[in-house]
């Protein structure tokens, strides 16, 4: 893979993994505070789903850039996602998943 390619995977591996851990956080809360029986199972399938890609992020990550120093994931913005969208790639381009 190439330098540039690569930092940008890490950083959105990294920030990716942040955003997950937050989803956990907030189930937890959920399961602490919610007594809608809905909500308690919607909490406990993110923090199942979530805590599992977060763990296959992490191997990822250690894998493929075991060289690569954490990258600051507060950087990474959905705008600066959205913005390395192309009209020649139209699945990638925001309007097209609205």
């Amino acid at each position: 893979m190439d330098g540039a390619g690569d930092l940008y995977d890490a950083e959105f591996i990294d920030s990716l993994i942040v955003h997950h851990q937050g989803a956990i956080d907030m189930a937890n809360a959920v399961l602490a505070q919610s007594q809608r029986p809905e909500l308690v199972q919607l909490a406990t399938a993110i923090i199942i789903a979530q805590t599992s890609e977060i763990a296959q992020m992490q191997e990822w990550r250690t894998a493929w850039y075991p060289d690569l120093p954490p990258t600051r994931e507060s950087a990474w913005t959905w705008g600066r996602w959205r913005s390395a969208a192309t009209p020649a790639n139209p699945s990638t381009c925001a309007s097209s998943r609205q």
